[in-house]
C-alpha cells in the first residue's frame, strides 16, 4: 500500500465515523478529513466504497449495516478495481487493501 493510498483510507474511515454519527453536515465531514470539498469526498466514497456519503449516512442512521462495510463490499470494490486495472497501464497502482482494514490514527 502506497502511503497516499493509507491517507486515502484514513480519511474514508475517518468521514464514515462521523456520517455514521450525523451531527455534520457532509461539507463540514469532508473538511474536517481533509477533502478539499464535498464534491471530492463525494468522488472518493464512489471509488473506494461504490456509495455515496449521503447514502452511507441514511443508511446508517435506519440502524442497517451502511453500505460500503463489510468485506464482502470492500472485496467487490477490489474486484471492480481488479477489473478496472486491466485495463490500465499501471495496474499496481491501483490495488488496495479493504478499507476496513488496519487502523488508521484519527
Amino acid at each position: 500500500m502506497t502511503p497516499h493510498q493509507y491517507v486515502i483510507r484514513c480519511r474514508i474511515r475517518r468521514a464514515m465515523r462521523l456520517l455514521a454519527r450525523g451531527e455534520l453536515t457532509l461539507a463540514e465531514i469532508a473538511l474536517e478529513v481533509g477533502c478539499a470539498c464535498q464534491s471530492h469526498l463525494t468522488t472518493l466514497f464512489r471509488k473506494h466504497l461504490g456509495t455515496t456519503p449521503g447514502a452511507f449516512r441514511e443508511s446508517a442512521s435506519e440502524g442497517e449495516q451502511p453500505a460500503g462495510t463489510g468485506r464482502d463490499v470492500a472485496r467487490k470494490a477490489q474486484l471492480r478495481k481488479a477489473n478496472q486495472a486491466k485495463h490500465t497501464p499501471s495496474s499496481d497502482a491501483l490495488k488496495m487493501h479493504p478499507i476496513g482494514a488496519g487502523r488508521c490514527t484519527p
